[in-house]
């Protein structure tokens, strides 16, 4: 016989997401996709007059807007791509994400992971070993 130390379980439980959260969360990774398009297309120089690129520069405007002046842009033209690297718009994705994980755990607290603790006493397997007597002994 051994001593059998008690054996601890976690389980980690989520519940389920409200239809609000859904939509909250569809929504700031719309804005931070938009913003990564943003990025993309100044950091390759992307053509302005482009209606595409012009709408996403315009769309994306007032969420980069209060982060301009923060850093200087680093005009990258010396290099291939001839781009602009924005730093107000990396500071505009930290800032979401930021302001979402805030949103996430102070109006939505049950998204939160919770775990689950319970303590029980782990017992050895059954011993599975056939008795060499009956062995062949069933006809």
């Amino acid at each position: 016989m051994t001593n059998e130390l008690p054996k601890e379980e976690v389980r980690e439980t989520r519940s389920a997401e409200s239809p609000v959260q859904r939509v909250i969360g569809v929504l700031f990774t719309i804005l931070t996709v938009l913003l990564l398009f943003r990025f993309g297309f100044k950091l390759l120089g992307a053509n302005p007059d482009n209606v595409f690129v012009d709408l996403i520069y315009r769309g994306t405007r007032w969420m980069v807007g209060p982060f301009d002046g923060i850093f200087s842009p680093a005009d990258l033209s010396e290099t291939q791509a001839g781009g602009v690297f924005e730093p107000s718009v990396v500071i505009a994705l930290i800032v979401l994400a930021v302001v979402y994980g805030i949103i996430q755990r102070l109006i939505f607290p049950g998204l939160v992971h919770r775990v689950e603790r319970s303590r029980g006493i782990d017992l050895p397997a059954p011993d599975v070993r056939q008795d060499e007597d009956n062995n062949g002994k069933d006809s």
